[in-house]
């Protein structure tokens, strides 16, 4: 079984739990020297986002049949498989609708399906409020987010302004099967987090969520296929707010992995065994825990 990965860099981790499962894993990268050589198979030289060449790139290796399925780990790369669906082994693309991943990487697109939605509406801080953040439209990872202690009356056209709310961070790391079923999904407390990724979380059971039933209201509206990691707050009431959805794995989804959600074992059983999921056993375990560490990576340049 072989799974290319598209912009991992960076999720040693995720690779060896692939590489565990029975996966021979290449990624697709711009940085040949990226510290997923540790443990991929091989690192397949890639072309920037923007360079007109990347689709023709990218469909060489998909049409090859080398491949059982493919995986992108960063949100450009959802929009670029997304929007290969029509080729040649489309079959193997892990990845949401192509509406689906452009909803979910522009947060103006993302407010506006929520809030023109009468199911899902009140899951979205619809008033500003008094205390203000400023989210780039397209960032991603915290950056460039910016606090302010009320509205300005012009917003940078390039930013989205929502109500600042105070409360428990959530992961939610889901699996969707091709059909858009959701098969299972694990919550998780963003304990501590660095330049925007987790680095403490804790598994939370399904009955002590409080964003339990906006998850399943979501899945039901927005038609997701493969991994995704939806963020939620919980603030002091107990209401649950939906702040994004990464139409991919989470940075800290393999938390979910280890305490038992078999997201590799899923993906294995449709895309390289070709078979639908009809019998799902939920027995991952709450209260388990991530404390992510740091692991050097040396190369000569």
């Amino acid at each position: 079984m072989k799974a290319l990965f598209i912009a991992a860099g960076r999720r040693v981790t995720m690779c060896e739990n692939f590489n565990f499962s029975g996966f021979n894993v290449d990624s697709y990268e711009l940085d040949l020297n990226c510290p997923i050589n540790l443990v991929a198979n091989k690192v397949l030289p890639g072309k920037k986002w923007k360079d007109k060449n990347l689709v023709t790139d990218l469909t060489k290796y998909i049409s090859s049949g080398e491949y059982s399925v493919v995986i992108p780990f960063q949100d450009s790369a959802t929009q670029i498989l997304s929007s290969l669906k029509h080729i040649d082994k489309s079959d193997i693309l892990c990845v949401s609708p192509k509406k689906i991943t452009d909803v979910c990487l522009d947060k103006a697109l993302f407010e506006k399906f929520f809030l023109n939605n009468e199911k899902i509406c009140k899951y979205y801080p619809k008033d500003v409020g008094e205390e203000v953040v400023l989210k780039p439209k397209c960032g991603y990872g915290s950056k460039n987010i910016k606090f302010i202690p009320k509205c300005p009356e012009e917003i940078d056209k390039n930013y989205i302004a929502q109500r600042r709310i105070y409360g428990t961070e959530y992961s939610v790391d889901c699996y969707f099967d091709k059909n858009s079923n959701l098969i299972d999904y694990v919550p998780r407390v963003r304990e501590q987090v660095t330049n925007g990724e987790v680095t403490r979380s804790t598994t939370v059971s399904k009955l002590n969520f409080a964003g339990s039933l906006a998850v399943k209201e979501i899945a039901s509206e927005l038609h997701f296929v493969g991994p995704i990691c939806m963020q939620f707050i919980v603030d002091e009431k107990n209401n649950p707010w939906i702040i994004e959805i990464n139409a991919r794995f989470g940075g800290g989804s393999t938390l979910s992995l280890a305490a038992g959600f078999n997201i590799i074992g899923l993906i294995k059983q449709e895309y390289f065994y070709k078979k639908n999921i009809i019998h799902y056993n939920s027995s991952w375990k709450s209260d388990y825990k991530l404390a992510r560490c740091y692991r050097d990576y040396y190369y000569e340049s």
